[in-house]
């Protein structure tokens, strides 16, 4: 018997679609350095539509922050941070800003839930 990863992942998208809300995920570009004037040329991001759920319920806090962790300060869990799952189809990366209900978030890190490479959703660590 083996485990269909690719229905398992179209499960969780339903899954967060209904109980969850529209997201926008913007990717910032990358810059280019322009040696004539000395600064950097701001590139175009991405911009993707999706769907999230928070998922702050559960969240083992303190594997984010305490003392002995082995994470750095910035995913060390403060006042306000959201824990959301994202769906699968929307990819994202630390470092993008997820606009969510109107307000927007700052993705500090991002876990990608990938049994058998295939990524079911993401779990991203948000931050205003």
């Amino acid at each position: 018997m083996s485990i269909d990863y690719v229905e398992l992942r179209d499960l969780a998208t339903e899954t967060i679609k209904e109980f969850g809300v529209p997201c926008i995920v913007h990717t910032l570009g990358g810059g280019n350095y322009d040696v004539e004037t000395g600064g950097l040329i701001q590139s175009n991001g991405a911009t993707r539509q999706g769907w999230c759920v928070n998922e702050s319920i559960g969240f083992n806090f303190g594997a984010h922050g305490s003392k002995g962790s082995q994470r750095s300060s910035a995913v060390e869990v403060e006042a306000g941070d959201r824990i959301v799952m994202v769906n699968a189809e929307t990819v994202v990366l630390s470092g993008d800003v997820l606009t969510i209900d109107g307000e927007d978030w700052r993705c500090l890190s991002v876990e990608a839930n990938a049994p058998a490479s295939v990524v079911l959703m993401y779990t991203a660590h948000l931050r205003k």
